[in-house]
């Protein structure tokens, strides 16, 4: 069962990213809280996000990595490592 949503967001692109992002987790509301990853030079910030949580299937993935890039969704599972 999952447990948390990770988006990985590079800085450069995290305006127009976040906004298409806000969307589509409304789009998909579900139960599992979403925590975004945004990249900076030399750091990472992480935000989890109290607006939205969704239901991280296969269509949400499909899409969040459309706008993200390929493997920018990192869903994690109970159990896992």
């Amino acid at each position: 069962m999952p447990h948390a949503c990770r988006l990985r967001v590079s800085a450069d692109a995290a305006s127009g990213a976040l906004a298409a992002l806000g969307r589509l987790c409304a789009e998909h509301a579900g139960p599992v809280p979403v925590f975004v990853h945004v990249l900076l030079l030399e750091e990472e910030v992480i935000v989890r996000s109290r607006a939205f949580r969704v239901s991280p299937e296969s269509p949400f993935v499909a899409a969040a990595e459309a706008i993200l890039g390929p493997g920018a969704v990192v869903v994690d599972h109970v159990g896992s490592v």
